[in-house]
């Protein structure tokens, strides 16, 4: 089981001990506690909640994070546009997938600074080997979540009612089925395969809400120290173990 998540890479240029001694340097350790303090991580876990943001329409912030891991550059055909990266609980279906490109079209003609990377091409400098990719990839900048699309889906994640609701019938049928497709081949399902149906799609309903109304502090505190710490240079990007 390989886990996802989405940090923030700082950019520096020049020796290590220029770096050390620059104001830059200073504001950029500056930028980093504020993120430690305001949200305890500097990166936050990816899993299934981005499926479900797009069963509820909320597609720009998803193209941010699948896009930053692999771009995919047609959803026509299953065996080249269907959105299959991460693990198999995050698996988009063919509309979803159509969705999430769309969403990315429109971002990458408003946004820039953005950059797409192709395999064995660095982020940073030449020479530092971290982040190495090994497909082709979207580095966004923080500008991305200065769209007004971004932006409205974030206050809705953190000051809207519950993605999901208990009491749905729709909601309960849509995550009824991805537990009952996803989870003989999902590491939950150790834990969670003994207990009744529904409070498995409770439970899932549950840690959805959570983790949705968490990405839109993320991305919002995110955005906030961009904005406090403007000439500090970084990319939102995704890595694995």
């Amino acid at each position: 089981m390989t886990n996802y998540y989405l940090g923030v890479m700082w950019m520096v240029e020049g020796s290590p001990e220029e770096i050390m001694k620059s104001e830059y340097q200073k504001e950029l350790e500056k930028a980093r506690q504020e993120i430690k303090e305001r949200l305890g991580i500097t990166s936050w876990f990816i899993s299934e909640e981005f499926k479900f943001m797009l069963y509820k329409g909320i597609k720009y912030i998803p193209a941010i994070v699948y896009t930053a891991y692999w771009l995919r550059r047609n959803y026509r055909f299953p065996e080249a546009g269907v959105f299959d990266t991460f693990e198999v609980f995050m698996r988009l279906t063919r509309e979803q997938s159509r969705m999430l490109f769309d969403a990315y079209k429109k971002l990458s003609e408003k946004v820039k600074g953005m950059r797409t990377l192709s395999p064995n091409q660095y982020l940073r400098p030449e020479g530092e080997i971290w982040c190495e990719v090994e497909n082709l990839r979207v580095a966004w900048p923080p500008e991305v979540l200065e769209s007004e699309d971004v932006q409205d889906e974030i206050k809705r994640l953190i000051e809207g009612s519950d993605l999901l609701s208990k009491d749905d019938p729709r909601d309960r049928e849509v995550v009824r089925k991805h537990v009952v497709d996803t989870e003989p081949r999902y590491f939950r399902a150790k834990d969670e395969a003994t207990k009744p149906l529904d409070i498995r799609i409770d439970n899932l309903i549950g840690y959805v809400n959570l983790k949705s109304r968490a990405w839109g502090e993320y991305l919002k505190a995110i955005h906030d120290i961009h904005h406090k710490y403007p000439d500090i240079k970084f990319y939102l990007h995704v890595y694995y173990f």
